[in-house]
């Protein structure tokens, strides 16, 4: 993703060279080039809002980057009218199309985005029981409970968090998670081996390969201490 926002900010430039240069020659090539830049702009704006809203490396501790995250990201876009509005017919949409597990998983999406944590939380538990143990819905049932337990990780949690890695053993979230509540509980044996699993499925050199093998050096520090 990085590398895309490289070359997207590499191709503002070269167009705005282009436009510099020949904006008097060529007024449909000012127009082209124009677009190009907003396009490449409106691209780098979305990806912001990714990075903000998918980062899970943020903060000392899983939990610290829960909170974080719950924070960061409360624009008032998300609070709008009209994003209610669109809750409002996602529910009578459900109403109508019980059977339809794309509409709860919207509905629980919106609401968590909302910070209504508890309402994104009975939305995933009614899609789970209505259509079984779906990727998308353990994994949006799995944030509501971290971002409503906070400090805390039930046995509920840990027990979706197993399921959603039987889904998909590669997850980097549910991998951090069950390695952070490993390391708050000092089982540093376990910590360390979903760190591992977790480091396979990393970008080497990246930041959070980086950071994740510097937590493994301080569990192995801990254990031979």
């Amino acid at each position: 993703m990085i590398k895309i926002i490289i070359i997207i900010i590499f191709i503002c430039a070269i167009s705005i060279i282009y436009i510099t240069k020949d904006f008097k020659k060529n007024t449909k090539k000012y127009f082209f080039s124009s677009k190009i830049i907003s396009i490449c702009l409106l691209f780098l704006f979305l990806a912001t809002i990714y990075f903000y809203k998918s980062n899970f490396w943020i903060g000392n501790n899983i939990f610290e980057k829960i909170a974080i995250s719950k924070n960061i990201y409360q624009y008032n876009i998300y609070a709008s009218k009209k994003v209610k509005k669109i809750i409002a017919d996602l529910k009578i949409e459900i109403q109508k199309r019980p059977d339809n597990i794309n509409l709860y998983k919207q509905l629980g999406s919106l609401q968590y985005m909302l910070n209504d944590f508890e309402g994104a939380k009975i939305i995933y538990e009614k899609a789970r029981i209505l259509f079984g143990d779906d990727l998308e819905v353990l994994i949006g049932l799995t944030k509501a409970n971290i971002a409503i337990e906070n400090n805390t990780l039930s046995e509920e949690t840990l027990a979706i968090i197993n399921k959603l890695l039987l889904k998909d053993p590669k997850n980097k979230m549910a991998l951090y998670i069950l390695a952070s509540n490993a390391i708050k509980k000092k089982e540093y044996k376990k910590a360390k081996k979903h760190l591992l699993k977790l480091l396979k499925v990393l970008e080497k050199n990246s930041l959070e390969y980086k950071n994740i093998k510097e937590e493994i050096n301080k569990i192995n520090l801990n254990v031979k201490s």
